[in-house]
């Protein structure tokens, strides 16, 4: 009778060091493909990144596409007085975020040509109807873009 408590004893320690074993390769089977977060605040400024349009895996887009968006252009510039008296014309480069809810923010011109030019420009920008986001592992993300504004006196 001893020896049989004594090999049941054994066997059911045997049984709960495999188990103990297997949770604990689990746990660390799991600990590795986690994703390596170091704190809050890497995880807000990853979600908050700015991408360029090159980076993105589907580029923000106007609705309507390019033909919309430059037929918006053509019909809200009004041109400035002092750039009409003054036969100042071309391109003026105005770069903005277009952020995940579709909204521009932060324009600022880029390289301008003055006259009002520049401040027309950034006034119909900020103006813009909301895109389409840009869109990183099919999820929305933040992304830079850069416009030219054509000023063409007829």
């Amino acid at each position: 009778m001893h020896t049989k408590t004594y090999y049941g004893s054994m066997l059911m320690l045997i049984g709960i060091l495999i188990t103990f074993t297997a949770n604990s390769a689990n746990a660390q089977t799991k600990q590795k493909n986690a994703p390596k977060i170091k704190d809050k605040a890497s995880l807000i400024k990853a979600d908050n990144k700015v991408y360029n349009v090159a980076e993105v895996e589907q580029k923000p887009s106007f609705i309507g596409g390019d033909a919309a968006v430059f037929k918006y252009l053509a019909d809200s510039i009004k041109y400035p007085a002092m750039a009409r008296e003054n036969g100042i014309e071309g391109t003026v480069y105005v770069e903005f975020i277009i952020t995940k809810d579709n909204s521009v923010t932060e324009a600022n011109v880029k390289r301008g040509i003055g006259g009002g030019c520049n401040e027309e420009a950034l006034r119909i920008v900020n103006a813009m109807p909301k895109w389409i986001p840009a869109k990183q592992k099919n999820k929305p993300v933040k992304v830079k873009y850069t416009l030219p504004v054509k000023f063409k006196l007829q």
